[in-house]
């Protein structure tokens, strides 16, 4: 399956995330992960959004 949609692309970030809302609204599958993976801002602070 197929859709079109707008995203941002960070050549810098150490991953790649999808926001939960999308996925949800889309079907994807989801899989719980063994770990919160904290998430950091540019200066190495805490990101207010809180863990993946």
């Amino acid at each position: 399956r197929t859709f079109d949609l707008k995203a941002l692309l960070d050549s810098g970030a150490t991953g790649c995330y999808i926001d939960e809302g999308f996925a949800r609204a889309k079907g994807l599958t989801l899989e719980s992960l063994p770990r919160p993976i904290p998430v950091y801002n540019a200066d190495g602070s805490h990101n207010e959004g809180g863990p993946i």
